[in-house]
């Protein structure tokens, strides 16, 4: 009987801790897909992901072209974003990428660019704009929406390198990722690895209530082990 409580109490706290799944590789038409329930970096969900129409005079990069691989982690969590679109000489490649991530007490964000390649005057530029503590909300005909919370202060990349920036705690950043892949008027160049980490708590701040999801899982840990206990107590007379 012990045992069949301990298997249900697992069973049950699976499922519940599947409820958003965990980040896995893939490419980032599989991330789109994922819609507002989006998936888990640790304790943080990233969510929302849309890719937007490039800027007039470049060409949108497939998100089929685009490998995601994760950071799973609750204090550290990321994403990878890796192609490998080489554009020649008056050619311009172009991801616009929206998203957002939820969780407790971000303080930091950073991006790194790396893996490219120029040739003339070809270059790889990555911008990276964020929302801090709301989401941006449409406002036509700004395609982008302006941002409910504090704008971010924007990240910018040339070729390689990172950029980073620190703000006051905040439980939700909206992300804007702007790759050009840019070939000049006498170049070329190809691809790059963009990776986006932050900075969290691991648990909430004073004052914040988690999200039901948290609230279900902490709660389900804790009726398990309430359940156990019991379980063995029995077992002991």
């Amino acid at each position: 009987m012990k045992k069949l409580i301990c298997v249900a109490g697992l069973a049950a706290l699976s499922t519940l801790a599947t409820a958003a799944p965990l980040c896995v590789p893939g490419s980032l038409s599989t991330y789109v897909g994922l819609g507002a329930d989006g998936c888990m970096l640790g304790s943080n969900t990233v969510s929302a992901f849309t890719v937007l129409a490039p800027i007039t005079g470049a060409t949108a990069i497939s998100p089929n072209l685009i490998s995601v691989s994760p950071i799973n982690s609750s204090l550290n969590p990321g994403l990878t974003f890796t192609t490998s679109v080489t554009a020649e000489q008056n050619q311009i490649f172009q991801l616009l990428l929206m998203y957002q991530i939820s969780g407790f007490g971000f303080t930091s964000d950073s991006v790194s660019l790396s893996g490219a390649s120029s040739r003339g005057n070809g270059a790889v530029t990555e911008i990276q704009n964020s929302c801090l503590g709301a989401r941006f909300v449409p406002d036509p005909p700004n395609p982008i929406g302006t941002c409910a919370g504090t704008d971010g202060t924007p990240l910018v990349v040339l070729n390689s390198g990172s950029d980073e920036a620190t703000f006051s705690p905040v439980n939700l950043i909206a992300v804007l990722h702007d790759l050009t892949i840019d070939g000049g008027r006498g170049g070329s160049a190809t691809g790059a690895t963009v990776t986006d980490q932050f900075t969290a708590s691991a648990v909430p701040p004073a004052g914040v209530i988690p999200e039901p999801s948290a609230i279900l899982l902490m709660g389900s840990g804790l009726g398990l082990g309430i359940l156990l206990k019991n379980s063995f107590k029995k077992a002991k007379k």
